[in-house]
């Protein structure tokens, strides 16, 4: 079984792993919903615009809600590398770095397929 037939039937009557309850199982398939619809505008969306969509619609910052100031510094720095890192390399897209895994992993194990 791989784990996007597992992600894919979790909202399903009968999902593949009847047996398992998930503690959350809504921000599962939340969570299952916005990689797939990432996945699918990669090409005409910037790696900051894909870190602003996983932060937010991601559910790692609350929508109006308050934020512990250690969590929040934690996130800024983290998009603030990957903005600087963009102005490094402004090419630079998740698109490429999927191609160039492609070449160099077999297709088993390939993350980006």
């Amino acid at each position: 079984m791989q784990l996007i037939d597992l992600l894919l039937s979790l909202d399903q009557e009968k999902p593949l792993l009847q047996d398992v309850q998930f503690h959350r199982l809504d921000a599962l398939v939340r969570v299952r919903d916005l990689i797939l619809g990432l996945h699918q505008t990669i090409a005409t969306r910037t790696v900051v615009e894909i870190v602003e969509r996983v932060l937010h619609d991601g559910g790692l910052i609350p929508p109006g809600g308050t934020m512990h100031p250690l969590d929040l510094a934690a996130l800024q720095v983290f998009f603030d590398r990957v903005r600087g890192r963009m102005t490094e390399e402004p090419a630079f897209a998740f698109a490429d770095s999927c191609a160039t895994s492609r070449s160099t992993r077999t297709r088993s194990t390939d993350s980006c397929a």
